[in-house]
């Protein structure tokens, strides 16, 4: 059985809250922030997230910034 399988990572980004919500980064096609407000723009429509505090937004959209253009 000379069958080779390939695991291929994703980035997908986890938000707890009160819709807990996962996103996979490989979809998006921008990222933009305002105030305490991520907006995550896909091919085919955007996905609004209220943070806690503009502060946390902030190292929010670091991280995905981060993640997002290392692949």
């Amino acid at each position: 059985m000379g069958e080779n399988i390939e695991i291929t990572k994703r980035d997908i980004f986890r938000f707890d809250g009160d819709k807990p919500t996962a996103v996979n980064l490989e979809h998006v096609t921008m990222i933009n922030i305002e105030k305490n407000r991520l907006t995550l723009s896909f091919q085919m429509g955007s996905l609004s997230l209220d943070l806690s505090d503009e502060g946390k937004a902030k190292e929010v959209f670091e991280k995905l910034i981060d993640i997002w253009a290392s692949g």
